[in-house]
């Protein structure tokens, strides 16, 4: 027998809700599991799982704010951050608010990856960018960089004349700059930082660098991930190195965006 009009209407509306539901509890994921590509592979695992919830009053209310912005508005030592929902007691916002004791910002993670070879990289980004790129040492930053080693920066340094005249001069200095934030990828928009599994050839990727942008292409060296520059090329050789919702690949050569040479 049909249902009548008003029962159809009710049982409509209960499946629309299990379906609100249940797009919600997809949505809602730890910091570690929502970005994209998060699980950087078994050389590579993720330390913890704290946690990065927006603010919000249910599971299926929009947000208005994201934990990013929360931090960059000053909120996170404000009431509301941490009178959050009964399915999240550790408060909202644990990995950009700094409450997180496991979570390294891609500053830190740079410092600590002297071991792998990248000294040089990170001079170059503490001497040029400043805060172009954003706060480095905060830890809910997103960014994928793609990290030259020493060999390669001591390369571009010499051709640009040297460490001491990158410091003394601020056109070559400004030149430096450039090249540093092609080096810096945005995060998707609405998801979180570039990590390699999802580089394929043909991969866009937009920089810093006035959203220059850099391309994933075949021929790699062993089955390593090739990045195209506007000129000039480098192969991944250490992957996704872990930066709490950041990451650092290391590169085997420095990437010239458009409109810069080293003639």
């Amino acid at each position: 027998m049909a249902l009548q009009q008003p029962q159809l209407r009710m049982v409509t509306a209960s499946w629309v809700g299990l379906v609100l539901v249940a797009a919600a509890l997809l949505l809602w994921r730890p910091a570690a599991a929502q970005q994209v590509g998060m699980i950087a592979g078994k050389d590579n695992p993720l330390p913890c799982t704290c946690t990065d919830v927006d603010v919000r009053v249910s599971f299926i209310s929009v947000v208005d704010y994201t934990c990013w912005q929360q931090y960059t508005f000053g909120n996170c030592a404000q009431k509301f951050i941490m009178d959050s929902i009964k399915e999240v007691p550790e408060g909202y916002c644990q990995i950009s608010c700094g409450r997180c004791p496991c979570c390294s910002s891609l500053a830190a993670a740079a410092a600590a990856a002297e071991a792998a070879g990248l000294t040089e990289f990170w001079w170059a980004m503490n001497k040029t960018t400043g805060d172009r790129l954003g706060p480095l040492t905060a830890p809910g930053f997103a960014a994928t960089l793609m990290a030259p080693d020493n060999n390669a920066m001591n390369s571009l340094f010499d051709k640009l004349g040297g460490k001491d005249r990158i410091l003394s001069d601020d056109g070559v200095r400004g030149k430096l700059a450039n090249i540093m934030a092609y080096h810096a990828v945005k995060p998707v928009p609405g998801y979180e930082a570039w990590t390699t599994p999802f580089l394929l050839p043909g991969t866009q990727l937009q920089t810093f660098k006035d959203g220059a942008t850099l391309e994933v292409v075949e021929g790699g060296d062993g089955g390593n991930i090739k990045v195209q520059g506007a000129g000039s090329s480098a192969e991944i050789t250490q992957k996704d190195i872990y930066a709490c919702k950041g990451y650092i690949n290391r590169l085997n050569w420095y990437l010239l965006p458009p409109g810069e040479s080293l003639s």
